[in-house]
């Protein structure tokens, strides 16, 4: 508030007090106008907390995501054997990638200085900084980034078929794994003999997804795909008294399809055969 403005409304919390004291201008009216008049701006620090969430600043963030390419350089060496020159040019995209991200970051914290002294812009700029949030989430170097285009555009076909397979290997020992945690997680609420659980995760695993969402998404979208098991198939394994407390989480289950489509994960994950996971 200017600093006039605060003058003023002392001076009224004053007249109001001596003059009016049994009036609806009193001193509660006064103070509440006050409170509502002076709210002290958005912490600077409250920026990084929302962009990178738990990792820290953005010197930590890059150093972070530098080590992401490198891992992810070395994986691609490994599976195809590329050369030096496709290497090279697949680490200059991905430092491509890391300051496209920064480029982001620095000019949604310029629009952050500029609002941050409205707290009533909270929302608004929680809103704004979701989209950064989940590209970091998500991965840099992902489908749409730099570095997949690239990649594509470098390898050789037998090069990509290579990589292709072995991503495939490596999402569906993710998957399977990730789905063990699910059933463990199930077994908590309802018990399942040895019988039941393997059953229940050969049902689970019979698709793997055509990719996968980042790890601290991966139990909602397994509670969600429990809730679209075919009942037919479902049904069988289960006694009556399993059956209902298994219908009750599914409806919970279920609701976590709103939560991964706001997140932006639910439009871009599909089973084998074009399945799509069905909405909530």
């Amino acid at each position: 508030m200017p600093l006039f403005l605060s003058f003023f409304a002392l001076g009224f919390i004053i007249l109001s007090v001596t003059c009016f004291p049994g009036s609806l201008f009193g001193k509660e009216a006064a103070i509440r106008l006050v409170r509502n008049d002076v709210q002290p701006a958005i912490a600077e620090g409250q920026f990084d907390a929302w962009v990178f969430q738990n990792l820290g600043n953005a010197d930590a963030v890059r150093k972070r995501l530098s080590w992401a390419l490198q891992l992810r350089l070395s994986h691609i060496k490994a599976l195809v054997d590329a050369s030096s020159r496709q290497m090279q040019t697949l680490e200059l995209a991905g430092q491509g990638d890391i300051k496209r991200f920064f480029d982001q970051v620095e000019m949604e914290r310029d629009f952050f200085q500029a609002a941050r002294h409205d707290r009533g812009s909270i929302n608004a700029l929680f809103q704004r900084l979701q989209p950064v949030q989940r590209r970091l989430t998500s991965g840099l170097f992902n489908e749409g980034s730099l570095f997949e285009k690239v990649l594509r555009s470098e390898l050789t076909g037998p090069q990509q078929k290579q990589l292709q397979a072995a991503e495939a290997r490596r999402r569906e020992r993710k998957w399977q794994q990730a789905c063990r945690s699910g059933i463990l997680e199930l077994t908590l609420s309802i018990p399942l003999t040895d019988q039941q659980r393997t059953s229940l995760l050969s049902l689970m695993t019979e698709r793997t997804p055509n990719r996968l969402v980042p790890q601290q998404y991966m139990l909602y979208l397994i509670r969600y795909r429990f809730s679209q098991l075919d009942r037919s198939r479902l049904r069988p394994l289960l006694d009556d008294t399993q059956w209902e407390a298994f219908e009750a989480l599914s409806k919970r289950g279920a609701s976590y399809g709103a939560f991964l489509k706001q997140q932006g994960y639910l439009e871009e994950i599909s089973f084998p055969a074009d399945q799509k996971i069905e909405e909530a």
